[in-house]
């Protein structure tokens, strides 16, 4: 049994890093979420207050709900797929082991 961490800093690397790992994956433990929206243009440098003036906007869309996703895409309970939120991670032991106990249950009611 092993444990593997990758780090990523947008939502599409993190998209990729899932998919990839699922593929073998029997557990998925998310302990950190991206944010619900990114900007829709990257900015290749500082926006700068002087250049910009006192006030501003930046369109925002949507980054799709990964762990949301994953679940669309498994085949019956595996992997099995924990959210542990900000509140949480300090059970996040527990969490996991009621997540394992309903996967066993709902795979006994298949």
């Amino acid at each position: 049994m092993g444990v593997t961490t990758h780090h990523v800093e947008s939502a599409a690397q993190l998209q990729w890093a899932l998919g990839n790992a699922a593929k073998g994956a029997d557990v998925i433990v998310m302990t950190a979420a991206v944010a619900d929206y990114r900007p829709a243009r990257e900015a290749k440098e500082k926006l700068k207050r002087g250049e910009l003036g006192a006030k501003t906007s930046i369109e925002l869309v949507a980054n799709p709900d990964l762990l949301a996703e994953l679940g669309k895409q498994r085949k019956g309970s595996t992997p099995l797929l924990v959210r542990v939120r900000g509140r949480d991670r300090g059970r996040a032991r527990e969490r996991a082991r009621e997540a394992r106990r309903e996967a066993l249950r709902s795979d006994r009611r298949e």
